[in-house]
């Protein structure tokens, strides 16, 4: 279910692409994948600036760097490229390529989007896993090895081959993970279980022995 759901969204950014041209739409899709690339390479490093330490403080940073790293390349993009130049291509050339352009981008967007939800609390909730949704569905869904890929690519250009965390790495990282049930709550019986009883048990207390011993007068 989740893949047919980005490839509708893909298929959506394809369509509106056909209106700006392949200029426009090789732009945006350049913009979006360094985008994403800097979120998932950057947001751990982001994170330890951020004052809170709650769950959603890796969501926060991989989104915030994101977010942040697109608007400024798109706005460098208008400003220098986009809104300066208008460059034109055959009808057929302009059309298919702003499609395919378009539908990368929109499936590259879904991927990062899909990576977002995993990093939450959210991913572990019934719906969500039920429509694989989940850190585990999303390891196996062709998301990850989209991203992964696109990813990976950039790495090889701009990555350093000393580099000790690849990007899967990185992203499984980035992955929300339960919190492990301490040792005592794990041995502790279930209070619903029949046997166990509804009043701590306590040891019996053995009477002492009599003593023949007369007290002195």
């Amino acid at each position: 279910m989740v893949f047919w759901i980005g490839i509708l969204i893909a298929v959506a950014f394809a369509a509106s692409s056909l209106k700006f041209g392949l200029y426009h739409a090789w732009t945006m899709l350049f913009n979006v994948l360094i985008a994403v690339y800097l979120g998932v390479r950057l947001g751990p490093f982001v994170e330890d600036f951020i004052p809170s330490s709650g769950q959603y403080s890796v969501t926060l940073a991989v989104l915030a760097t994101g977010l942040a790293s697109f608007l400024v390349l798109h706005g460098i993009s208008y400003v220098f490229l986009i809104g300066q130049f208008d460059v034109t291509f055959p009808p057929t050339i302009g059309k298919l390529g702003s499609a395919i352009f378009g539908f990368l981008a929109g499936l590259l967007i879904w991927s990062f989007a899909s990576l977002l939800i995993c990093t939450t609390p959210c991913s572990q909730n019934k719906f969500v896993k039920d429509i694989g949704m989940s850190c585990e569905g999303f390891e196996q869904m062709h998301a990850q090895s989209y991203l992964v890929w696109w990813c990976s690519a950039i790495d090889k250009i701009v990555g350093s081959p000393d580099a000790d965390t690849g990007v899967k790495q990185t992203i499984a990282g980035l992955l929300f993970k339960p919190p492990a049930k301490s040792a005592s709550l794990a041995k502790r019986p279930d209070a619903n279980e029949p046997n166990f009883p509804a009043v701590p048990i306590r040891p019996a207390i053995t009477p002492a022995p009599e003593s023949n011993e007369a007290l002195p007068p």
